[in-house]
Order: C-alpha cells, then structure tokens, then sequence
C-alpha cells in the first residue's frame, strides 16, 4: 500500500442504505509481515463526513474507502509498539542474567573467602606457566634436575602426608590456594590457628569438581565418610581411616615437617567449579554463603563480603603480576614494630601471628591495620621477587627523598675494599627521617588507636625506645640520636666485606655529611667500655680456680700415697701432675702454705675483685675470703691518627688468637666513615678515592643488569653471593683445624651454588599509596665442563652421607628411596597424570 495515494476515491455507496453485510475471508499477512485488509472488509459510513481535508492533508484509498491517515497510523503502530515492548523485556532479562552470572556471581577463588581474612597463599604447579618457568630455572643449578624430585614432597608435606587434604591438594593442576579465616567467635583458640588453613582448588568444570569428590566415595577402605547438608548443598566430612591394609596406607596423627599440625579430617563441598576443603564446617559454610551473596535484584546478605572487593586488598592486588610463582596477601593488626623505616625498607610481618596483642582468637575490628603483599615471578633469567605495603599515614605522600644511581655513594666509592669487591652494599638517603617517621608512626598508634592492646603495645614500645637510648649515652657517652643519627640526612650507604684468606671480614658505614667539624666532635666523645679487658680478667679468674682444683686433686694423691702433703708443690711432679700452673696474668707459682706437721695445705689465689680463691686438703672445695670489690676497667676512648691531613680514630674492641676486631673512623670534608675490621685499610682507600677517583661500585657489570641509572628509588641494596665464601677463605686460613669441615667436594659444590646466583639486586619505590621493594635473583648456568664437575661432587657427597647415615645435603634428601623416586616425583609434579 501506498502511505501517501493521491488517486480520486471511488464512488461511495449511498448512506442510506446502511451497512452491508459481506463474507467474510481470511485475512492473510503479505509479504511485509502486515496483515491484507480484506476487498470486502465490513466499512460504517459516517451519514455527515467532515469537510474534505485541504490539499497538504495525508489520504490513502483503500479498496473504494477513504480512510484518514492519522488514525490508520495509531492503529497500525499498536501492534509494533507491543513487540518491541516483548522484545525490550526479553533483551532485559537475558541482559541481566549474563551480567548476573559473568559479574555480579561471578565465582573467582577470591570471591569464597571473607573481606577479614587474615591472609592468603598461593602456589604456582603442575600446568602452570610459571611452574615451567621455575622448573627450567632451577635445571640451571648443578644437580638442578635432582634437585625437582623435592618438590613434589613440599608440595604433599606442606599439610602433611597423613590426613585427607593431600588428596586434595593433588587436584590442583594450576595453583595451591591456601586461606587463613579470622576466628568466628570470640574465644575460639582453633578455628583461625594454622592447621585450620580453607584450601580451594580450582577445576576447568562444575561436573569435574562433582566428581572428584564423589571418587572419595569410591574408596570405603580408605576414607570414611559422612554428609552435612547446608543451603541446598552436601558437604562431606572426610576422614582419612587409621588402618587401611588394602590400600597399603597406615597413618598417625601428628605434625607435618612444616610444623603444622595434620588434621584428623576435613570438610569439602563443590561451589560451582570449586572445591573448598577445612578442618573446620565453618570456614566451608562461609565459601557456600559467599558464593551466594550477590544476584541481580540486591544482596542474600548484605553482612557477607569477600575479599575480592576489599578496597585494602585491591590497593595491593593492582600491582601484582599477571602470573606469580608464589603470591601473598596479608591484612594484619600493625605492630610498633614492624616496618622500621617504612619510607626506606619493607622489613614485612609476613606470615605473622595474629594474636600479637592478645590471646589466641581474639577477635576486634578496632585494631589499626597494615596491608602487604608478597610475589615471586619466575623469569628467563632469574627469579623477580616483589613486596607491597600500604602507606597507611600518608597514602596521597609521593616517594620521600629520592634519588638516581647516577648521584648515589655508590658512583662515589671505591669498587674494591682492600682488594675485594663488597659481598652486600645497601644504600638509602636521610635515614634520620626515616627513624623519626617511625617514631611518629609508634606515637600516632599510642594516641590515638581504637584498641587499647594496640595502644598498650606502642606505648611500651616508646618507653623501650628511651630506654635503650638511655642505655646507648651510658655505655658509649654519646647520645644516638642528637650526636649520631641526627648528621645522616643525606645518602647513607652500609657495606659488607667478607674478606679473604689474608683479610678478615669487616663492615663499612659511609655517609654525606654537611657540616664535618660538628660530626667530629660528636663522634670524638664516644667512650666505650672495654669489654676485651673485662672479659679477660673474667677468665684469668676463672683460670685461677681451674688451676687450684688441679693443684689441689695432686695434694690429695699425694697425702694418700705418702700419708702426708707435699713440703713444696715442686714435689708433685711429674707423678702427680706434669707441670705447676701458674697464675695467668703474674706468672707466679701460687701462695702454698702446708701445716708444720705435713697433715694439712692450702693453696691460693688472688682474685680481680680483691677476694683470695683458696683449697684446702681439710674440706677439699673452694673457699673465697675477703670481700668483692667492684672492678674498675678504664674505658676506651678513640686515639686519633693522621692520614694525608685527615684525623683516623681507632679503638681495640676484641682480640682472641688470630682474631682482632677494632673500630675506625674519620670525617673528611665530604663524608663519615665508620669501619669494624683489623686494620684501617678500606677507610683510607676512600680518603684516596675522594682526592683521585677510579673505577666506582656503580660501575660493576652486575650493576648494569640490576639497576638504572635513570629510575627514581628510595634505596637499593646489591649482593654477590660468591663474595660471600671469602669468610671460609679466612676461616679456614687462620684456624687451619676447620679444613676438616670443607672437603674439596664441599668447597665445589657450595662455590657452584653462589656463582650460579650472579647477582641479586633490590630497589625501594612507592606507586602511589603503596610502598614496594623489587627484588631481582639474576640466575645463570656455569659453562658445561664446571657444572659437570660441580655435579659430580654432589653425586659424591650424597653416596658419601647414604654411606654414613645421613639423609639429606644441601637441604635435598639422600635417602636411598629417594634417589630412587626423584624421577617418578618430576613426572608427577610437572607431568599431570591422565586422571587430573
């Protein structure tokens, strides 16, 4: 039909006649859809039509009728306007539905556990990238590939063997999830404590988490089983049976090699593709309630949060990688000790007690808390380890005193000390600031926390500050803060030489100063107690009685041979002792006094403390007389030196045999040395460095492939671990008695092992309220014929322990069953069996 026909009508009939009646036909759709008016459609003609519409106006001839446009188009709309309403609703509906089930219940593993969780951790294995990742990092070590076979052991053992949960944990294909739940109840000392840990494993299918389960059922000789309903769902309560002969499998209760106590059984339900298993029915509902929270039209609970949608954990999750090796969450109460130097440094309480305030169970929302986070990510070449914490104080503050490789000390000191590269170098800038950061930190926590534990705690731990200040200007005459701390407000860098076989170990503090003589002055009043000479006349004292038992166990021999005492103590050698002590610091024979009638001695010693030691044959024990006085031993005090114009203090701090520890310092017109070791040696090649520089710490090849010299940090610390065997060097040179204890196949394999790991390299950040550390472990593989030998010894020190009885080396296990296994534990570990 034509909406606008511009046709003359036909004629009409006559309106007196009235309506006629017709018959009537089908009125079949055409090919738009619509349906045909019929050629005898049944018309009522008005007896007085309105007036004919101008010329503008709409007509449309319909079989000899003239209809108006406006109404047929009101009726004709009805009809669209009821399907797209059906449509709109229908598309409404399926809407909601996708966004119900993609988004709002959507089940992740995160989404089962509840918003308070205390922490939770995860495992990369099996199928997992990452767990690939590590493995092909760790064939990189010498024996790498025995070495896997302990995985599958840590794996299994982490819960330990003997309880329902390994079976468990073998469904993971990816990841091991572990969850530890705050206590429900007030009181309640278990639910909450290690061994109550909620493990979900997660599954490609809701059919295929069914069906694990279900296989439980299928060993009754094996587990003993039992269900509890809970909101439309079964959890079974699986216990692993004591005695099991047909399957081979005996068990007792009692720990795993983690500490952690097995449990007798374990509940477990399936949520959607999930398996969620505890000690504990509780920890299980509260993953069924969680699964059930959210729906389209509002909340089943509105009480029920997971930590999915934490806004603590989400501050943390956004940085942390796609994939981990290893991850870890942790929302604790904050303790005044924790996190020392925040700004600088991330000393975490991971893996913390909860009950740091209180008694096990305690449940308060009151405390203030930290969050934190923890990741491991396995690289090509190396190990990437990162930490997280949320700057709770100042979140919107940005990083506090930063600066660049390129201007820290590390481009402004030596490379070498005394020949040798440092094993560890760590760096940061105003370490006073940080101190007082802390300070604030404790005090804010005293005043003005909600709990009164956590406001105890943070008070007591201001008053252990001062007193361990006050502790510091008795012992050393200065005072730690106003005359040492107070000058490190620029870079701060602490060093560790581990020396050689001609060098002994020692540690270097370097400083930027800016006003040298006030630092001088300070340092210059330090007077230390001279703890060498006290322990010295201890043992002479101690000496000194040793010496008069001997003495007087020859006396008594003596009188029972010859019915009398010696008239000299020379009469009693050689048969009754070889040789006369004498005391240790006169170097004379003791006072001996026998009676006139030879029946009776005594033999005696002068004491430090002014007493007088003495035995006698008459009661045959030490005696004292005399009264103890307090023994007086001057303290040390720096005595001052000169090199190339610059004063170098020194002061002896410890002398035994071959080893001598002493205290160095000195101010030059840029910086503050400190140095403990043997000589001076390292403080005067930087005193050199500044006048004629050379090659600088920075300019180390293991420093390129740690850090940029462009990057903003807050600190770094840098470690070579093959530094770190010139203490053995030293040892085992100075006390030749402890090569016993470091074979040449020792001495390989451990070498091996820390030349292996080049480099690891550490710098502090903070990404907008989060403070990070990040961490790299460089690992590289040693030249072929090396690793080859480097293994070798390994094969020999492990025959050599099965031989002698011991069962592990180097922290692997060298059982002869072992050995055996590692081979079949790789494949189960890193080759999924074809029932998983």
């Amino acid at each position: 039909m034509n909406a606008r026909n511009t046709k003359e009508p036909p004629d009409l009939a006559p309106a007196s006649k009235g309506p006629t009646p017709i018959e009537p036909k089908l009125n079949l759709p055409n090919e738009s859809g619509m349906p045909t008016p019929s050629k005898n459609l049944e018309v009522f003609i008005n007896p007085n039509p309105p007036p004919t519409p101008p010329d503008d106006s709409e007509e449309e001839e319909v079989e000899g009728r003239i209809i108006n446009e406006g109404s047929t188009k009101k009726l004709r709309k009805i009809p669209y306007k009821i399907i797209a309403g059906i449509l709109v609703v229908i598309l409404l509906v399926i809407v909601g539905f996708t966004v119900n089930e993609l988004f709002l219940n959507r089940i992740t593993t995160l989404s089962l556990i509840p918003d308070d969780t205390e922490y939770y951790l995860t495992f990369s294995v099996n199928e997992h990238p990452q767990a690939k990742k590590a493995k092909e990092l760790l064939l990189k070590f010498p024996g790498g590939e025995k070495a896997l076979g302990r995985f599958d052991d840590y794996y299994s053992e982490f819960a330990g063997k003997n309880n329902p949960l390994e079976d468990i944990l073998r469904l993971s294909k990816e990841e091991l999830f572990f969850a530890k739940l705050r206590p429900t109840e007030s009181g309640d000392k278990s639910y909450g404590s290690l061994n109550t840990l909620l493990n979900i494993v997660e599954l490609p299918r809701p059919k295929d988490a069914r069906g694990e389960l279900e296989k439980f059922r299928k060993d009754p000789d094996i587990y003993d089983i039992s269900d509890e309903p809970y909101e439309g769902q079964n959890i079974m309560n699986i216990r692993l049976k004591e005695k099991s002969s047909s399957a081979q499998r005996s068990f007792s209760y009692g720990s795993s090699k983690f500490g952690l106590p097995t449990p007798k059984g374990i509940y477990a339900t399936p949520v959607k593709n999930f398996i969620v298993a505890s000690e504990k029915a509780a920890a299980v509902k509260k993953s069924i309630d969680l699964a059930k929270v959210k729906s389209l039209f509002g909340f089943k609970n509105s009480d029920l949060k997971n930590l999915q949608d934490n806004p603590d954990h989400k501050e943390i999750a956004k940085y942390f990688p796609k994939e981990t090796l290893v991850k870890f969450y942790q929302n604790l109460p904050l303790s005044p000790y924790d996190n020392f130097l925040p700004s600088q440094s991330l000393s975490q309480p991971l893996m913390a007690s909860p009950d740091r305030y209180g008694g096990a169970g305690e449940k308060s929302d009151t405390y203030t808390r930290i969050p934190v986070g923890f990741t491991a990510t396995a690289q090509d070449d190396g190990l990437n380890i990162a930490t997280f914490q949320v700057d709770i104080k100042n979140p919107d503050e940005g990083l506090k005193n930063p600066f660049k490789i390129e201007d820290s000390l590390a481009s402004r000191l030596p490379q070498k000390f005394s020949g040798i590269s440092p094993a560890i170098y760590g760096e940061t800038r105003n370490y006073y600031q940080a101190y007082q950061d802390q300070i604030d930190q404790i005090k804010d926590l005293a005043e003005n926390s909600d709990n009164r534990n956590q406001r105890k705690t943070s008070e007591e731990a201001l008053k252990f500050l001062e007193e361990a200040r006050s502790e510091f200007r008795k012992t050393t005459g200065i005072d730690y803060e106003k005359d040492f701390l107070v000058y490190l407000d620029s870079q701060v860098a602490a060093i560790f030489n581990a020396g050689s076989a001609k060098k002994s170990p020692e540690f270097l503090f370097v400083a930027d100063i800016k006003d040298p003589k006030k630092v001088e002055a300070s340092l210059s009043k330090i007077k230390i107690p001279n703890y060498l000479k006290e322990y010295e006349l201890s043992m002479q004292d101690s000496t000194r009685r040793t010496n008069l038992y001997s003495i007087g166990d020859a006396i008594s021999r003596y009188l029972t041979d010859n019915s009398k005492v010696p008239s000299s103590l020379a009469d009693l050698t050689p048969k009754y002792i070889a040789k006369v002590p004498k005391d240790p610091a006169t170097k004379k024979t003791y006072k001996y006094t026998p009676s006139s009638d030879l029946k009776s001695a005594q033999v005696e010693a002068k004491l430090s403390d002014g007493r007088s030691a003495y035995w006698s044959s008459d009661v045959k024990y030490m005696r004292h007389k005399g009264v103890a006085k307090k023994v007086t031993v001057p303290r040390l005090t720096p005595k001052r030196g000169i090199y190339k114009n610059v004063n170098v203090y020194s002061m002896d701090l410890y002398k035994y045999g071959n080893f001598s520890l002493g205290m160095y310092f000195s101010v030059t017109d840029r910086k503050l040395i400190i140095l403990f070791g043997d000589t001076n040696q390292s403080l005067r090649e930087i005193i050199d460095f500044e006048v004629k520089p050379e090659k600088a710490i920075s300019s180390g090849e293991g420093w390129k492939t740690q850090f940029s010299e462009k990057v903003l940090i807050g600190g770094l610390s840098y470690i070579e671990p093959i530094k770190f065997w010139g203490i053995a060097d030293y040892v085992t040179s100075q006390y030749p008695k402890y090569k016993q204890y470091t074979t040449n196949d020792l001495k390989l394999t451990i070498r091996g092992y820390l030349k292996t790991i080049k480099t690891i390299g550490t710098v502090i950040d903070k990404n907008g309220p989060v403070h990070t550390s990040k961490t790299f472990i460089n690992i590289v593989e040693l030249p072929s014929a090396e690793k080859d030998k480097v293994e070798e010894a390994l094969i020999r020190l492990i025959d050599q322990d099965r031989k002698s009885g011991y069962t592990s080396v180097l922290g692997m296990e060298t059982s002869t069953n072992t050995l055996e296994l590692w081979k079949e534990k790789l494949k189960r570990l890193f080759v999924p069996s074809a029932n998983q």
